[in-house]
């Protein structure tokens, strides 16, 4: 695990995209020599024998939609990284975060909850710039209250 952890995080792979097949080309080897191609669930069973541990090492990929069957190993450093890098999670669970929001956004003043329909063509720095789709007029608004 950790050979697929040094080749994701520490050079780098998990920042690029694979957007070429020649990029896809020349990682296969290397994700060959890892065994990252292999599905997750028969790269813990090659480390564990108890199936306790089997399933334990394999769920990770359930968390992206993948199926520890199908999946491939790359997903198995998810606990490495875990264990290396700590995990951070929201306490009282995901909806703490919508809570919390809520909270922030009436202090700040109104939230509307049905905007007129509108398209945002493109970041600029900090700022998106957000055309309505009926008529000309167009809209500037800061990043930090834009909830998209």
């Amino acid at each position: 695990m950790k050979g697929i952890y040094d080749a994701v995080i520490t050079d780098g792979l998990g920042k690029q995209p694979f957007d070429t097949i020649g990029k896809m080309a020349r990682f296969v080897p290397r994700a060959m020599r890892l065994n990252a191609l292999k599905p997750v669930a028969y790269m813990a069973k090659s480390y564990f024998e108890d199936f306790r541990s089997h399933f334990m090492f394999s769920f990770h990929p359930l968390f992206i939609g993948g199926h520890p069957f199908r999946a491939p190993s790359i997903y198995a450093m998810i606990p490495y990284l875990e264990k290396e890098e700590g995990v951070w999670f929201a306490e009282g669970g995901m909806y703490a975060i919508v809570e919390a929001l809520g909270r922030l956004f009436e202090e700040l003043g109104e939230i509307t909850t049905s905007p007129p329909k509108s398209i945002v063509s493109r970041l600029q720095r900090a700022r998106l710039q957000v055309y309505r789709s009926m008529g000309r007029t167009s809209h500037s608004m800061p990043w930090s209250v834009m909830v998209m």
